[in-house]
Order: C-alpha cells, then structure tokens, then sequence
C-alpha cells in the first residue's frame, strides 16, 4: 500500500498543473535522506513547464474580450513576482496560480487595490470623481438612491503564453526558488528570551514567478454601464493610470 502511494504521489508530481503539485503533493520534510525528497520537489516545481494546451486556452479568453467594450495591456514582471504570500502553503509562503492551468495569475482584485490605492497617494482629491465611478459609492442611511456601483471590471491578468514571448519557450519554467531567513527561530516560535544575535539562521525555500515573464492586464465596462466615447475614455484613463501604478509600485 505504501509503495502504490509513493507511485501515485510521483506521477502527481509530474502532472501538468504546477499548482496542485505546490499546495497538495509536498512530501515531508526529511533531512535525514539524500537526496532530500523536500529539495527534490522544489527543484522538481522549478523546471515544471508551461500546460501544452494553455496557449490555446488563453487565445479563447482572449478572444471572449473583444465582445465588450475593453482595454488592454501587457505588463512584464522586471524582477520576480509573488502574489498572495499569505495563502496557506506547503512552505508557508503562499503563491497565486491558475485554478485550472496553474500559471501564474494576478487576480483582479489585487490589480483594483494597487490602483486605488495609487489613486489616492498621488492624486489626491484631484481624482476624486474618477475614484467614485471605479469603485462605486455606497449610499447613505436613508438615501440608498446615492449608490453607484463601479463602472469598471478589473479581470484577472493572464498569463501570456511563453510562445508568445521572444526569449521564451514552452518547456521553460515560470517559477523560481526564493528565500526567507527567519535570524530570531527561538522569539518567532513562543520563547521568552528576548532575540540575540548568537541564534542560528533559519532559511525557509519558497517559490515566486520568475522575472521576464508577461501578464495580459484587461479592463472592461461593467455590465449596465452606458458604452459610448465618454465611457471609451474613461477606460482608456482607467488603464494608463493602471499601468503607473504597476510601474512606479509594483
């Protein structure tokens, strides 16, 4: 029985879908055996490739987007990625990927708080009305006719396909191992001694998304929404000061 587990635990490991490899498949840390199946694994995610079918996948979606009313734009990570570090994970650093491809994947909703977020920062109440038809207002007590919800719907950025990327090509990963030393183990894990300089490090392995590595950022009018010229514009705004958002913060 324990040798069919272990056969069934490997191919998993060489599945298409680098995802449920990272959160489900991680074999117990064994420091004692070499080679290290925790070293193997990782290093096992580091050269996973992209899924044969994904290119073809992303063009649907792709394609679905030009039936409304969208902006578009690519953004390439310069330096390496991680979203959603705080999702339970194998190596407690979580790392956001595709459901059902397991590439990488920026949600939406992390793209509207950059956005807002920048909005605010730097613009100021030089953009207040801007703020107001992108993210809504609620109404006041006694006054629900106030309420405006967001004209703009932030999608998921995509991952562009590596066949699309000069430089790039389909058996080359997209993850990369990184590290997090912990210098104080003993505060961190409940001792009352205050932290010293004289405690070992302690490297954790996690991964991110390697740099170079591009992202098809789409914005459209949400449903309800009056599509003409004002609203086109509006769009059009909405993605320029998107893409100085992810420039200038990341």
């Amino acid at each position: 029985m324990r040798d069919a587990l272990r056969r069934v635990v490997g191919a998993v490991a060489k599945s298409a879908h680098a995802g449920l490899v990272y959160e489900r498949y991680a074999p117990e840390k064994r420091h004692d055996v070499r080679p290290d199946p925790w070293e193997q694994w990782l290093s096992r995610l580091e050269e996973h490739p992209e899924p044969d079918d994904y290119a073809e996948a992303f063009k649907r979606w792709e394609d679905a987007l030009r039936q409304s009313y969208t902006a578009t734009f690519t953004a390439r990570a310069v330096s390496r990625l991680l979203v959603g570090h705080g999702n339970a994970s194998p190596t407690g650093v979580g790392l956001t990927l595709h459901h059902t491809w397991g590439v990488p994947v920026v949600p939406g909703s992390s793209l509207k708080g950059v956005l807002a977020g920048y909005l605010r920062a730097v613009y100021g109440d030089g953009a207040a009305e801007e703020r107001r038809r992108l993210f809504g207002v609620a109404g006041e007590d006694g006054a629900p006719e106030q309420a405006h919800a967001g004209e703009v719907i932030f999608h998921d950025a995509q991952w562009v396909p590596c066949s699309r990327v000069t430089g790039l090509d389909r058996a080359q990963s997209f993850l990369a191992r990184d590290v997090l030393t912990v210098h104080h183990p003993g505060w961190y894990g409940g001792k009352a001694a205050w932290p010293s300089d004289y405690e070992p490090p302690n490297p954790v392995a996690f991964l991110s998304v390697r740099p170079g590595g591009r992202f098809l950022v789409a914005l459209s009018l949400a449903p309800g929404t009056e599509a003409d010229a004002q609203a086109e514009d509006f769009l059009a705004w909405t993605a320029r000061r998107l893409d100085e958002a992810l420039r200038h913060w990341g």
